[in-house]
């Protein structure tokens, strides 16, 4: 398997499990697909392909740490926010 075929197997399950929507979110799959195609070449790999394609992976959700995230803020985010807005957002 190539970097891009990985990288469109993450895009389709992120589209399946609704983290990333398809239209909002076409430049920059399509950003990402052209950077994976271009590591995949059989050229050296310069010092910008990879941690480019790695951020564009985060920015998306298609990382894990990225995902963590993602489910913390759908969480609720810290515990103060989480008892604010019990109370109606009010200060205790």
């Amino acid at each position: 398997m190539t970097v891009l075929d990985e990288t469109n197997v993450s895009i389709e399950a992120a589209i399946r499990d609704k983290t990333i929507d398809p239209q909002i979110a076409a430049g920059p799959i399509a950003a990402l697909r052209t950077l994976a195609a271009r590591i995949d070449e059989d050229r050296p790999t310069d010092n910008v392909s990879l941690p480019t394609y790695l951020r564009t992976c985060a920015e998306l959700r298609l990382t894990p740490a990225s995902r963590e995230a993602l489910k913390k803020e759908e969480g609720g985010g810290s515990k103060l926010a989480k008892l604010r807005s019990v109370q109606g957002g009010k200060p205790a």
